[in-house]
C-alpha cells in the first residue's frame, strides 16, 4: 500500500510549484530537511516533476531507472519511467493555500516557503500542520 504525499515548493519566481510522490509519503520529512533544505535544492526537485520514489539524491546515475532503481536516488516518472512530461511536469499555483486544495489522493503535503526557509508537514486528514 502506498502513502501518497504532494511536495510544494514556493519558488523565488513567486509561483509555488506541486510534485506528486506516490510512495513512503509519511516518511519525507527527514530526507527533505537533510538533502534538500535550501531554496535552490528544493526549487530543483521539484523542477523534474512527479516522482515515484523521493530519496537523497536527484540525478541520474548510469543504469537508473524505473524498473533498475539505484538506491539513493529519486524515482521521476517522466525521466525514468518515459512517462509523458505534459502528465508529470510540476504543477504551477499562484499560493501555498491554493496549491494545498488541490486533490491528488495525498495523504501528507510538504511545503517549502521562502520567509521561513525550512520544511513543513501537514495531514490531510487531520486537516492540520504536524511540524511548525
Amino acid at each position: 500500500m502506498s502513502t501518497r504525499s504532494l511536495i510544494n515548493v514556493e519558488c523565488e519566481d513567486g509561483k509555488v510549484r506541486s510534485v506528486y510522490v506516490h510512495f513512503d509519503g509519511d516518511e519525507h520529512l527527514r530526507t527533505l530537511r537533510q538533502y534538500y533544505n535550501s531554496q535552490q535544492q528544493a526549487e530543483a526537485l521539484v523542477a523534474l516533476g512527479d516522482m515515484s520514489v523521493l530519496d537523497k539524491y536527484i540525478d541520474c546515475p548510469k543504469d537508473h531507472s524505473f524498473d533498475n532503481r539505484i538506491d539513493g536516488y529519486c524515482v521521476f516518472y517522466h525521466r525514468d519511467r518515459d512517462e509523458d512530461w505534459e502528465d508529470t511536469k510540476p504543477r504551477e499555483f499562484k499560493t501555498l493555500n491554493s496549491a494545498k486544495r488541490q486533490d491528488r489522493d495525498q495523504e501528507f503535503i510538504y511545503e517549502w516557503t521562502k520567509d521561513i526557509t525550512h520544511w513543513r508537514k501537514f495531514d490531510v486528514y487531520r486537516k492540520k500542520y504536524l511540524t511548525k
